[in-house]
């Protein structure tokens, strides 16, 4: 095609380029895009090993293309590529075609080198890298200066701050940030360290003492292949695990108290106590307590270990519980940011923070078996564990400003996996009372038998108190259980969970996404939240950040009033079901519509009940009824009927063929189709006509020719069944669409014409 085409053939290739990254790229507005999802490297590189996607293909195809005609067109080149698109990808194209032509227009890339923000974005360090090793002598004086005077801005103390915060939970030290500093300064020069004169090249000796140079300083992010550097271990685990577990523990005691132990060193037995804890649960655990005293890596690998455990075993029959919480009470007993580190820079916990995140999560699994759980007799220890992780700094208000979603940001923080367990906790002491004699008594006053739960869930309601977005979206994800724990309690908090005040919309819509997300709708916390729907109904098309949510609350949303449709809690006169139809976009509509598949049987010998069918077909009607007079586009919607047809929910019945016919006429297509024809096959029969019509508008529906390809054999059973008619009328029509298979190209149906 370039050797036929040339500049037209590469317009395009770009063009295709460009499609593709509006699918990648879409809904992101940022800076640098989604630039580590495209190629590493432009240039044939082994980091590129797992970009074989059609999209990465595409990228060596404009590059194959724009590289061949370089000699010739080289400036029309650069221009088709650069103004290609908004992506990254099409800048780092050119500035790839730049390095490896300089000579073609080394005016534009002395001018594009001029913005600093060339340097700073994350997307292009990789060649402008090159590029700058390949041009920089060639570049004016400005431009050079300008490039000297980014460097010596130095690092985004801010961003890097932030940074920092998100990896080690702390701020970083004045000393560090110096550190870090010198050494941003020191990589942004390697590129252009030859061409260093001056100061410049005082300043980069100085540095050299300081740093070296990596194995692939031209990526942020290299991935090696075959070849793994292990955490340094001090012991072998074939050796260690054999031992008793008080030798163990002198083992471990004399590498920790070793001036020479580095923090790597204490990861690698930490993870070397997991492994042996998980295998062999009784016989470490008894032990719990004894391994109070050491640093945090070894007991947050003896607890990793033991939940481990737990998550595998039916039970938790046979663990030492009683030992295993008082090595939780002394974690907890330990100022959350004592300092034990021992390398200044060591990337692990610098103090006890994700051992306390630990501790939330052992809670979490041994709380919830249903068989033999914790023994109750330990509830008082374990609250007393419990209790002060709802108090953890963590997620702080920084943390909860950042674009991660609530409820992601609730199990990646200590108080968001405490918050998690206090319910856990209330669920354990409630199936704990039910067995005992006069449970049911005691389980009907809900909260009052457990006040320590009711402060902590009505502390953390309050903003004042609890403002991150992270805890609230705990509570709408538990809402039902909170529900079932106390009905009374759940009412009285419901507007503090989902409250409707405009100034704290984050807030509905932090707990209202987690709860339509991941709980059924429960006919009784439905009615309960009743008047929550209704508000969510209003708010259809007007929610926050739509793009960085878990999911579409809008769907979700259909997808339970379908479920309480189909299942009777309400019906089409409610001002539920008619504000969401009113409300809702024909995309949104035909959703709601497939998501009632569930009440549809995958398999035909498990027949719907006739109560559910019959409404499913009042709703069709209904549907039916509106669109007729309606002046909203119903498209989508009605293609979504498909899934009912083709299921065989409803009896033989000629008013549902006319209904499918008269969707047809209102959808561009109907899903999923070979079902559909196929039910049609079925109804042949006893219906030829109607089931002619129908395949007759669905043959014309489909542009691409996928229904005549996948229904042969359906297809050829209608139009025999409506050859083989009572009136002429019939006979003509299955005449014709043999004709009209045949002008789409498929002649394989031209035996029933006679």
């Amino acid at each position: 095609l370039i050797v036929e085409a040339g500049i037209d053939a590469l317009r395009s290739f770009v063009d295709c380029l460009e499609e593709a990254s509006k699918l990648v790229d879409a809904g992101d507005d940022s800076e640098d895009d989604n630039y580590y999802l495209w190629p590493s490297a432009i240039e044939d590189h082994e980091q590129n090993r797992h970009h074989r996607a059609p999209k990465d293909l595409l990228v060596y195809a404009v590059r194959d293309a724009a590289e061949s005609l370089m000699e010739q067109h080289g400036e029309e080149v650069l221009d088709v590529i650069e103004e290609g698109g908004k992506s990254s990808i099409f800048t780092r194209i050119g500035l790839h075609l730049r390095r490896r032509w300089p000579k073609v227009d080394l005016a534009g890339t002395d001018e594009l080198l001029q913005d600093t923000r060339m340097y700073r974005n994350p997307a292009f360090h990789h060649e402008v890298f090159h590029l700058l090793r390949t041009v920089f002598e060639d570049l004016s004086e400005e431009t050079r200066e300008a490039f000297f005077d980014d460097v010596q801005k130095g690092l985004s103390i801010e961003s890097h701050t932030r940074q920092y915060i998100e990896s080690f939970e702390r701020e970083p030290t004045k000393e560090e940030l110096d550190r870090d500093s010198r050494h941003y300064m020191f990589n942004r020069l390697i590129p252009v360290y030859e061409y260093l004169t001056g100061d410049w090249q005082q300043k980069w000796r100085e540095l050299s003492h300081e740093f070296t140079i990596s194995d692939h300083p031209d990526f942020l992010r290299y991935i090696g292949t075959a070849k793994h550097v292990p955490i340094e271990d001090p012991g072998d685990e074939e050796k260690l695990g054999p031992i008793s577990v008080p030798d163990l523990i002198n083992h471990l005691n004399e590498y920790v108290t070793s001036p020479e132990t580095e923090g790597g060193t204490l990861r690698g037995l930490g993870l070397q106590l997991e492994r042996l804890v998980e295998a062999n649960p009784p016989k470490y655990t008894e032990y719990a307590a004894s391994f109070k005293e050491f640093p945090p890596e070894i007991i947050q690998g003896y607890l990793s270990g033991v939940r481990g455990a737990v998550e595998e075993a039916e039970s938790c029959d046979g663990f030492g519980w009683v030992s295993i919480l008082q090595l939780c009470q002394w974690v907890i007993e330990r100022p959350r940011d004592e300092k034990v580190r021992r390398g200044q820079y060591s990337r692990l916990d610098p103090g006890w923070g994700w051992t306390r995140k630990e501790i939330a999560q052992l809670l979490i699994e041994g709380l919830k078996k249903k068989k033999n759980s914790i023994p109750y007799s330990s509830r008082e220890s374990i609250w007393n564990a419990l209790r002060p992780l709802t108090d953890d700094p963590q997620p702080t208000q920084e943390e909860d400003r950042r674009t991660m979603r609530p409820m992601d940001l609730a199990i990646n923080t200590v108080r968001g996996w405490a918050m998690h367990a206090v319910v856990q906790y209330a669920l354990w002491v409630r199936r704990e009372l039910e067995k005992q004699v006069g449970g049911g008594e005691q389980m009907a006053k809900g909260l009052d038998i457990m006040p320590e739960v009711r402060e902590v869930l009505c502390e953390h309601l309050d903003p004042d108190h609890e403002p991150s977005l992270a805890i609230r979206a705990v509570y709408g994800q538990w809402f039902p259980w909170l529900v079932l724990l106390d009905p009374k309690w759940a009412q009285t908090a419901l507007d503090r969970i989902f409250p409707k005040e405009p100034d704290q919309q984050r807030y509905f819509e932090a707990a209202w996404e987690t709860y339509i997300s991941f709980c059924r709708p429960y006919t009784n916390v439905f009615h309960m939240l009743r008047n929550t729907y209704v508000f969510a109904v209003d708010r259809i098309g007007q929610w926050t950040d739509v793009q960085d949510r878990f999911s579409d609350p809008d769907k979700q949303l259909a997808e339970h009033l379908m479920m309480v449709y189909a299942h009777g809690v309400i019906n089409l006169e409610d001002d539920l079901m008619q504000g969401f139809h009113e409300k809702a976009s024909d995309e949104l509509r035909a959703h709601a519509l497939r998501t009632l598949k569930e009440c549809v049987p995958e398999s035909r010998n498990l027949p719907v009940s006739k109560e559910i069918g019959e409404r499913l077909r009042m709703l069709w009607t209904s549907r039916l009824g509106e669109a007729r007079n309606g002046p909203r586009s119903y498209t989508k919607e009605f293609s979504a009927f498909g899934v009912w047809f083709g299921s065989g929910i409803f009896e033989k019945d000629e008013d549902d063929l006319r209904q499918l016919k008269e969707s047809l006429s209102f959808a561009q297509w109907t899903d999923p189709y070979f079902s559909v024809v196929e039910r049609l096959g079925e109804l042949s029969d006893d219906y030829p006509n109607l089931t002619l019509e129908c395949l007759s508008l669905l043959v014309e529906i489909d542009k691409e020719g996928w229904l005549a390809m996948g229904n042969k054999d359906a297809i050829r059973t209608i139009i025999t069944h409506a050859k083989e008619g009572r009136t002429p009328e019939s006979h003509e029509l299955a005449v014709a669409l043999v004709h009209r298979l045949g002008s789409k190209g498929f002649l394989e149906f031209r035996d029933l014409v006679d």
